[in-house]
């Protein structure tokens, strides 16, 4: 008798235990269900997040500069990628394709690095004692001085040292203007060889709306660039402004033609104001021969402090 009642109470005690395992796994597997369901919803939200900032529309602002110009002719963009908006001044220029002039060497810069031709602000190209009419170019420059001087000689001799073929694809992948580069050698309108290329009023063209756009993909990532080449890149486009609330970043431009008349004039980068990027194309047409890169770039942080620099 005895020996039957301990085999009740052993078959109560394991129903008991199988009924605890059964509501404990219930509990978990209703709670794991929740945290998918969760999971799921917040991938789709964080998806759907995503999309709507690709998806967002582009906000085009005609703006009036013509203050910050004093009868100059010219134009201007300032793009602000977080927003997707556009801020224009002469849509009609700002639209319009011409030669970038020294201010490919921002482009130039990154494919010398990425195809190690060089590799530090410090590379030299090897001046080979040629003496030409801007005397800062007759010495042996390294990488921040040769592009804080436009030295035409140093990046003539960079490219050189690189296929067209590699040259092509990176434009290409960029979608830099008309990615043209078959006039390599340029049109040879000064003269002389190792002053001319497919960038300086050659086969090469770009809009200004189409500088500020390739400006803010090289800076927001969306190349397949390096970063620390970047970073390089960045050090020496820097431009102090005497404003510590403004951190201003570009490249000048001058072209010419066959008369050494002065046809085009640029100023193309980027600036950083507290919380804020805007990725910028200055431009000039302007026939008068003092309207030369240096000017646009005046005129540039003229439009900066005035219009941007909200921190004041």
């Amino acid at each position: 008798m005895k020996r039957k009642n301990d085999f009740i109470w052993i078959v109560i005690l394991l129903i008991v235990i199988a009924m605890g395992v059964y509501y404990v796994g219930k509990k978990h597997n209703d709670t794991k269900q929740k945290y998918d369901k969760n999971y799921i919803n917040s991938e789709l939200n964080n998806s759907k997040t995503e999309n709507k900032d690709k998806n967002k529309k582009e906000k085009i602002n005609i703006v009036d500069y013509s203050d910050c110009f004093k009868n100059i002719s010219g134009g201007a963009v300032f793009y602000n990628t977080k927003n997707k908006e556009y801020n224009i001044y002469n849509k009609e220029l700002i639209e319009t394709r011409r030669s970038p002039c020294s201010t490919f060497k921002i482009v130039s810069t990154l494919i010398g690095l990425e195809k190690g031709v060089i590799n530090s602000k410090e590379s030299v190209m090897g001046y080979d004692g040629t003496i030409y009419k801007n005397k800062n170019w007759n010495r042996n420059l390294n990488l921040e001085e040769a592009f804080k001087q436009s030295c035409v000689w140093y990046y003539k001799k960079l490219l050189n040292k690189v296929d067209s073929n590699s040259v092509q694809k990176i434009l290409d992948d960029l979608k830099y203007g008309n990615c043209d580069i078959s006039e390599w050698e340029g049109d040879l309108k000064n003269g002389m060889g190792h002053l001319n290329g497919f960038w300086l009023e050659s086969s090469l063209q770009i809009s200004p709306k189409e500088q500020a756009e390739t400006v803010a993909k090289i800076f927001e990532g969306d190349t397949s660039f390096k970063k620390e080449h970047i970073n390089i890149l960045k050090d020496i486009m820097k431009i102090d402004v005497n404003d510590k609330n403004i951190n201003l970043y570009g490249k000048t431009g001058t072209g010419y033609d066959g008369k050494n008349q002065h046809v085009d004039a640029w100023f193309v980068g980027m600036v950083e104001i507290k919380d804020d990027t805007y990725y910028f194309a200055i431009k000039s047409d302007d026939s008068n021969k003092e309207v030369t890169g240096p000017k646009v770039k005046e005129i540039a942080v003229n439009i900066i402090k005035k219009y941007y620099n909200i921190t004041k």
